[in-house]
Order: structure tokens, then C-alpha cells, then sequence
């Protein structure tokens, strides 16, 4: 959950970034490498991207009077020319250490790009809603940048009256929804993000789910809060907060098909792309080679708890695409004992398939549900492809 405020700089001059690579057997597999002699042209048109790390401008670390405490990192990156693009903001928790990556995407060596000159800023917000022990000093990093918190509020400590948590009773409400925002993310086929903004009018006010339908042309988003039941006296402050939460389409849309997004009521539109008559790109997936399944590699896991009753339990496993023409193809679970195994699995050409590929690393986000079915108390280990993390069912 995030919420984005851009501020820019204009300097005076601008610049051309320009660089050349030449495909090498000797030069190392993972580098970019383009399958032919790009152009100026071509960079205009869209020229290949790689992630990088963001330089970091600013944290600060909010701790938001709620039961139990949230705790907001505000985050301010930089754009360092009219090319870079924000992508992306993760967050990972070990032990009192809180590891943030803010990602932004540039164009890739031996790419003419012509970029401006002109120095960004992005706002994000990561939202810690994990029970933090009272006392400890944590730990926020950030791209290499630390800030320190100290944690309120932990298992063990009572909570003030007339906050969530306090035993009153809470009534789902729609959100107020302040923006609607598409992005088309480059891949085949196209997957459409719709990221939502929406308003906590007050301290009692939570977020609590964000869900999607589509029928026909028209995608319906229903963003859901909680706050207190109308007959619960409740003193809550007057604090307007806001949480940013995104819906990821994988349906393969009609090209040229106008399609529109309601959230509670907030319209947008956007244009499909390469629907199921379309022609993918040459070197993607879909392009008649053969193709074989593998193990995604891993890039991070993060156990989610749900405040609810029975406690839900769920697992976000963001894995790598390490190439134009790697895909998502599926996730799997099944639980052991105290064990979790969760599989993904992309596609990519096979062995004896010559296929042009370009070297772009990209990401897949998905969310598997475990459920309730756990012993309170009990240690439960997630393996995903062989990467593990733990939790405390409660």
C-alpha cells in the first residue's frame, strides 16, 4: 500500500545518454544484450528497460495512533533523468531489521535513448502492520540508507481504550476512492494493473480488502474498510489517511477494446492490447517455438496475516522472469505438517529451440491462500522453489 506524490526539478540542460553493446560469446549470460543494433529510432519508439536501484532522498518512519500500531515508511526516490520510471516498492522483515528495495526502471546498456536532463522525485508509502515488539530499536533500510523507530505496542501490552483492538465492533464500509490508475505492463500477454488510492476518513478507519470482477468491457473494483459499528461509541481521531493497493489483470483482454474501471463509483478507461487474435512480438512466448517448464527463481516471500476471525493466513511470492521470453505459468501448495511447499513454475523456450530472447529480467507478483487451519503457537516453515521463511500461526 503506497500512496505517490511526484515532484520535479527542471535544470537547464539536456542530455543524450548513448552506448553500445556488441553480443559476445565471452561477455557474461546474464548481461543485457540487444538482438540487434538499436537506433535512435528505436529508443524513441521504446526502448528495452532494466531495473535498477533508485537513489534515496529521504525516509522517515510515521507511527500512526491505531490499535496495534502502524507503522508508515515514507519513502522519497529519485528519477535521475526524464527516462527513469518508478516500478516498483518491497519490503522484507528479519528479525528488528526492515530491508526496503525501491526499483526504478532506465534503459538498458547499448540503448540510444534520448532522456532529458530533468531530476524526479517519487513518493511511496510502505505500510508495517506487523506487531512489533515494545521497546526494540528497529532497523529501516533502504536501498543502503538507515533510519531508526522505536517499536510501541507490542503482543503483550494492553491498548489504549477506545482504539481497534479495545473489543468494539466493526461494520465493513466502501471506501472513498481518491484515484483509479491503469499501467499496461510490458509482456505477453499484457497484464493490466489497476493501482487504487483510497481514503481512511479517521484513526479507526482500516483498510480491508480490495476485490475485482469483469464483465464485458467494464471492470468493477470494490475497495472495503472497517470502522466502528454505528451504535459503538468509539473516540477516533480526525486523522484522513490514505492506502494505495493494486488489482493485477491477467485476462487476455480484446485489442483496441475500450474497457472501464469503476472503483466505488471512480471511473477510468483504458485501451486493450494483443488480445487472443493478436500477433505477439517475434521472440516471446506464443511465437510457435516449443517450450519447456522450469523452476522460477525466487526473489522474495512475505507471509501475510489477516485481522480476522479465524485468523487467514497467505503467502506473497514475488518470482523472476529472466527473459523476454520466460512466463508465468503457474503456483501450486500443499501443506505438510508444519510445512508448506509452494511451487512456481515459468515456461521458456526448449533446449533445442533457437529463439531470439531479449535479456530484460522481469517480475511476477502472486498471492496463494492458505486459510485457517493452523495450531496457534506453532512454527510453520514456507519453502517456495527451495527459498524458506517462517511464521508463528496465532
Amino acid at each position: 500500500m503506497k500512496t505517490t506524490a511526484k515532484g520535479i526539478i527542471v535544470l537547464a540542460a539536456l542530455v543524450l545518454a548513448t552506448g553500445l553493446a556488441a553480443c559476445t560469446g565471452g561477455e557474461d549470460a546474464g548481461a543485457l544484450k540487444p538482438t540487434s543494433t538499436p537506433t535512435v529510432q528505436d529508443a524513441l519508439a521504446g526502448p528495452p528497460t532494466v531495473d535498477v536501484l533508485a537513489p534515496i532522498e529521504k525516509v522517515e518512519v510515521l507511527i500512526r495512533e491505531s490499535w496495534p500500531p502502524q507503522y508508515v515508511i515514507q519513502v522519497t526516490s529519485g528519477l535521475p533523468n526524464g527516462c527513469a520510471q518508478f516500478e516498483s516498492i518491497s519490503h522484507a522483515i528479519h528479525g528488528d531489521r526492515i530491508e526496503v528495495d525501491v526499483i526504478n526502471t532506465e534503459p538498458g546498456p547499448g540503448v540510444l535513448a534520448k532522456c532529458s536532463a530533468i531530476y524526479g522525485y517519487e513518493t511511496n508509502d510502505v505500510i508495517i502492520t506487523d506487531v512489533l515488539d515494545a521497546g526494540v530499536t528497529f532497523t529501516v533500510v533502504v536501498n543502503g540508507v538507515e533510519e531508526t523507530f522505536v517499536g510501541q505496542g507490542g503482543p503483550n501490552v494492553e491498548p489504549p481504550a477506545g482504539t481497534t483492538g479495545d473489543g468494539y465492533e466493526t461494520a465493513e464500509t466502501l471506501a472513498p476512492v481518491e484515484t483509479v490508475e491503469v499501467q499496461i505492463r510490458e509482456s505477453w500477454p499484457p497484464q493490466y494493473v489497476i493501482r487504487v488510492t483510497s481514503g481512511l476518513p479517521s484513526g479507526c478507519a482500516e483498510f480491508e480488502r480490495i476485490t475485482y470482477s469483469i464483465k464485458g468491457d467494464r471492470i468493477e473494483v470494490e475497495v472495503i474498510n472497517t470502522e466502528p459499528a454505528p451504535d459503538e461509541l468509539v473516540a477516533c481521531t480526525a486523522d484522513y489517511r490514505y492506502a494505495t493497493n493494486e488489482v493485477v489483470i491477467t485476462d487476455v483482454l480484446a485489442a483496441d477494446g475500450t474497457y472501464t474501471v469503476s472503483a466505488n463509483g471512480v471511473e477510468t478507461s483504458f485501451v486493450g492490447q494483443g488480445g487472443p487474435d493478436a500477433e505477439p512480438p517475434a521472440g516471446t512466448t506464443g511465437d510457435g517455438y516449443e517450450t519447456v517448464e522450469v523452476a522460477a527463481p525466487i526473489e522474495r516471500i512475505e507471509i501475510l496475516i489477516m485481522e480476522s476471525f479465524p485468523v487467514q493466513y497467505a503467502v506473497s511470492v514475488v518470482s523472476g522472469l529472466p527473459g523476454g521470453c520466460a512466463r508465468f505459468e503457474r503456483i501450486t501448495h500443499s501443506t505438510k505438517g508444519d510445512r508448506i511447499e509452494i511451487e512456481v513454475i515459468n515456461t521458456e523456450p526448449a533446449p533445442d529451440e533457437l529463439v531470439a530472447c531479449t535479456r530484460i529480467y522481469g517480475y511476477s507478483e502472486n498471492t496463494v491462500q492458505l486459510g485457517t487451519d493452523f495450531q496457534p503457537g506453532t512454527t510453520y516453515t514456507v519453502a517456495v522453489n527451495g527459498a524458506e521463511e517462517t511464521f508463528v500461526a496465532q
